[in-house]
């Protein structure tokens, strides 16, 4: 995603210029290109894992945004329990990363669209506009978009080390379990018999040697 929001950066930067400005092969090129990366970024926004758009939220929908950019996701981010009463966001939702309204990447007034707009319309001073004000939005866009990258990959590595952790106690566990699993019965069961076979002797042997008769407690 960020490398085709870049791609459309350097597309509308090359633009500068009156000349350029005033070529409409150029400036059809660019709008072309820039009508590509709406698309793109578009199908990235509903991309699916498991039949759920990861970018809507906990909303049961079947695309976080429709053909117009308008969002249909909720802003609940899912989230994944790790430990008792400890939960981390999985995703992060449309408007978090895309943004919403005429700072928002998609939809009708988006900066995407601002710069179709603009730079289809050719003149010099819409390209200007272009190069400079929608230009600067998208480079702000881009940065949100690569911070919102950065906190899931930390997530990513939160969730990892709970893994780690989880596993270690799953190990020790399955290890005492296995200590008592792994005993043989049928070992255990003729040693406890000898045992008791011992016991009873011994108390066989000490009733032989002291055989106490009525006369001795009277």
């Amino acid at each position: 995603m960020i490398s085709a929001l870049q791609s459309a950066t350097q597309s509308v930067m090359a633009l500068s210029g009156n000349s350029l400005a005033n070529s409409q092969a150029a400036v059809a090129g660019t709008t072309a290109t820039l009508q590509t990366v709406l698309s793109q970024v578009t199908a990235l926004a509903n991309t699916t894992y498991g039949n759920q758009p990861i970018f809507a939220g906990t909303a049961n929908v079947s695309a976080a945004y429709d053909t117009t950019g308008t969002y249909l996701g909720n802003s609940t981010a899912p989230t994944v329990t790790v430990g008792p009463g400890v939960s981390v966001p999985i995703a992060a939702t449309g408007p978090a990363v895309f943004g919403s309204g005429s700072s928002g990447l998609l939809g009708p007034t988006g900066i995407l669209s601002k710069l179709i707009s603009d730079v289809s319309t050719g003149t010099p001073a819409s390209i200007a506009t272009a190069t400079t004000t929608d230009v600067a939005a998208l480079n702000s866009a881009i940065q949100n978009v690569t911070n919102q990258a950065g906190i899931l990959g930390a997530t990513y590595q939160s969730v990892q080390t709970y893994a780690a952790q989880a596993t270690n106690v799953q190990t020790a566990l399955q290890t005492q379990i296995s200590a008592v699993d792994s005993v043989n019965i049928a070992q255990a069961t003729t040693a406890l018999t000898q045992s008791q076979n011992a016991y009873q002797a011994g108390l066989w042997a000490t009733a032989q040697i002291e055989q106490h008769s009525l006369v001795t407690y009277l």
